[in-house]
């Protein structure tokens, strides 16, 4: 039977325009992120002692230092990850997009349909960006990965899927996947060779195990 698509109902059409809204503020946060964050990176790699530790230390570690009262702790390290407005903006909207990216998640939980797209590109965000510690290099690279699956994201369309969609779904789910397709097909073949077996007449199974014993 050929599939076929059909507009989502009021409701879920709502519910997706909130996850676009949300999906596209995420997007806003990371643009906001690349140049700031690919300056830092730069500076990481020139071989400057204290960007050095930069990027040996982390962004997490990093964003906790920077956030150390002044006082007489102070050293030429912390008087530079304070100063810069670059380490800055990364540090507050890495947090802001944690945030935002939760709200993402409970957004695209409330649709009755697998938005895919969504689902890679709030995977990515939160273990890529704001769930995991990154170099100033790898934090590049994963904004970099990050932005282009948001913007594959925002242009995807909405569509509610039919009982035939669904099924499409699931042969596309196998066809990733072949060993839980392969253990799925021996789930499923198994009880019915045990139930043609059982329902076999005595004097057959007694033949069969003759002819076994017997060998070739």
């Amino acid at each position: 039977m050929t599939s076929t698509r059909r507009a989502p109902d009021a409701d879920q059409q709502a519910a997706f325009k909130s996850v676009q809204s949300q999906g596209k503020l995420c997007l806003d946060h990371l643009r906001v992120m690349a140049a700031p964050g690919g300056r830092i990176a730069a500076r990481a790699q020139s071989g400057d002692p204290l960007w050095s530790r930069v990027a040996a230390t982390g962004y997490n570690q990093v964003c906790r230092d920077r956030r150390t009262p002044a006082g007489s702790t102070d050293d030429a390290y912390l008087s530079t990850i304070r100063g810069s407005d670059d380490l800055k903006l990364v540090c507050d909207t890495r947090w802001v997009l944690g945030e935002a990216v939760d709200v993402l998640r409970k957004r695209l939980d409330r649709l009755d349909t697998i938005a895919e797209p969504y689902d890679d590109f709030e995977d990515c965000i939160r273990k890529s960006i704001t769930e995991t510690d990154r170099s100033p290099a790898e934090l590049t690279t994963s904004i970099e990965q990050a932005l282009a699956l948001g913007t594959r994201a925002v242009a995807w369309e909405l569509r509610r899927p039919e009982a035939g969609t669904r099924v499409e779904r699931w042969k596309r789910k196998l066809q990733d996947n072949p060993l839980v397709a392969a253990i799925m097909i021996l789930g499923i073949a198994i009880p019915g060779i045990a139930a043609v077996y059982n329902a076999l007449p005595a004097w057959f199974k007694e033949w069969l195990g003759l002819a076994r014993s017997r060998g070739p």
